[in-house]
């Protein structure tokens, strides 16, 4: 090693010549190797072997090898691996969330004084290359470098590695993951009104139920009902419920809210065991729940406050980092080009497992129709929004003009007619309907509103003494009388 002999001579020792002799060697020789590169010190210095043979009579003679430079007693050292966007890779950011099919990075470190190959692969965990095997890097001085594959699925996390190898061994790098983020049909419901979450706190009852293809399913819960008051029942499968029939002649429907694994119908009770009837073109196994809550209202009787739930379904909702809350203004008609929508609150909530958010401090206005949007957000990346079906702003229904008659026919019970000139019911002009339900009872006082008889639906005919100028649709209207009981 540089004109100096570092070893001693070494001979072949007995115990291995005969195998050196069967491999077709005439003699060999071992010296540690770590001992060598102690004497070159990572200096890169060239070695040489001198052999030196010779016989019984004195003769003799040297052979030399071409020079060699002993390897490295380390690898190359650590690196930090960095994942970038595609998009936009050059600004050599770390991201965690992108939506390209592809994987780029950035790195720094491997350092050695030797030569240094670089190879790049991207794996399910750190350190591996089981989904794009290890590629050679040709051009290691630019400071980007990326892959594409076409087994990378959205919404699962990849680590990209890179393999940095030399004389002295190889060391492994790798990023902290990315996952590859798109929008997902179906994958998020939002709902106006502040909903039922937790929603232990508001189940009432819960079935299973078998549906058989083609077939009409009758249900009814255990637990009686508040006529006049709201419920909600959803209904959950592993399969599709979008074209389910959900229907009963025992309820005003308020809204059915359709999702493809979950099917939600708001109402009240016409009755306190309500019947329903529920059929599925294709056979299911299905779970129910009555919630004594709203799930998705479509009026509003606050001008200052506006709630917003929503639900999120599938595998992705765990990489989600925050969400996008918007409330907008309707402000023109479908047939309008254009944008329709003004933003009048936003703001920012991060993914804490509560999924139902309200905002306050609002100047709304009645008439005018306000959605809610939400939008799942990836750290820096925000896919497309899901709207709800909006709230009117309404007044609370006013009856105005109730006679009362009292007519005592058989001296057993007191016979009510009540004649209504006038209802209305505080919604807007823009969606006023034929829809309304009018019940009646009788109350103990004016102090003490509770029913004497049960709350009972009027069947309102062309001879019926009730005169309605609006209708109503959300709220349950309660034409009674007081003070009247039976002698």
């Amino acid at each position: 090693m540089d004109g100096k002999y570092v070893t001693p001579i070494l001979e072949t020792p007995r115990s291995s010549r005969s195998v050196c002799q069967s491999q077709g060697f005439a003699d060999c020789i071992q010296f540690p190797l770590h001992r060598l590169q102690l004497e070159d010190s990572e200096l890169g210095r060239a070695c040489l072997f001198e052999l030196y043979v010779y016989n019984s009579a004195g003769h003799f003679t040297t052979v030399r090898t071409n020079s060699i430079l002993l390897p490295s007693r380390f690898p190359p050292g650590p690196a930090t691996v960095v994942d970038l966007n595609p998009a936009s890779a050059d600004s050599l950011k770390d991201v965690d969330f992108h939506q390209n099919r592809s994987a780029c990075v950035h790195w720094y470190g491997f350092h050695h004084h030797r030569h240094v190959t670089l190879e790049m692969g991207i794996g399910s965990d750190k350190g591996l290359d089981d989904v794009q095997s290890f590629t050679l890097v040709s051009n290691t001085s630019d400071p980007v470098h990326c892959l594409t594959s076409a087994h990378l699925k959205p919404f699962t996390r990849y680590f990209t590695s890179v393999r940095a190898s030399c004389s002295g061994g190889v060391s492994v790098s790798s990023s902290d993951g990315f996952v590859i983020v798109e929008d997902i049909a179906d994958a998020m419901s939002v709902n106006d009104g502040s909903g039922c979450d937790p929603v232990e706190n508001y189940i009432l009852e819960h079935a299973n139920l078998s549906l058989t293809s083609g077939n009409e399913s009758s249900l009814s819960f255990e637990s009686p009902l508040q006529v006049g008051f709201s419920y909600s029942i959803v209904v959950k499968s592993n399969g599709s419920l979008k074209d389910m029939m959900f229907t009963s002649d025992d309820i005003y429907k308020q809204k059915d809210n359709i999702h493809i694994s979950s099917y939600a119908v708001t109402f009240f009770p016409l009755s306190t065991k309500p019947v329903f009837q529920i059929s599925s073109p294709s056979s299911l196994d299905v779970n129910l729940q009555i919630l004594s809550c709203l799930k998705d209202i479509d009026y509003t009787s606050s001008t200052t406050t506006y709630s917003i739930n929503w639900d999120v379904t599938g595998p992705y909702s765990r990489f989600i980092t925050h969400y996008q809350v918007d409330l907008l203004e309707k402000s023109c008609n479908e047939s309008s080009s254009g944008s329709c929508f003004n933003t009048i609150a936003h703001s920012k909530i991060q993914a804490t497992g509560n999924t139902t958010f309200t905002f306050t401090g609002l100047q709304l206005q009645p008439d005018v129709n306000y959605i809610g949007s939400v939008s799942p957000c990836f750290e820096h990346v925000c896919r497309s929004r899901e709207v709800s079906g909006g709230v009117w702003v309404t007044r609370k229904p006013v009856i105005q003009n109730i006679a009362s008659e009292m007519r005592d026919e058989t001296r057993d019970c007191t016979t009510i007619s009540l004649k209504v000139s006038d209802i209305d019911c505080g919604q807007p002009a823009e969606n006023r309907n034929a829809s309304y339900v009018i019940m009646s009872a009788i109350l103990k006082s004016e102090s003490d509103v509770s029913p004497v008889t049960p709350w009972t639906k009027v069947a309102v005919t062309e001879n019926t003494e009730v005169n309605i100028a609006a209708f109503c649709e959300y709220f349950v209207i309660k034409i009674c009388a007081t003070n009247v009981k039976c002698i």
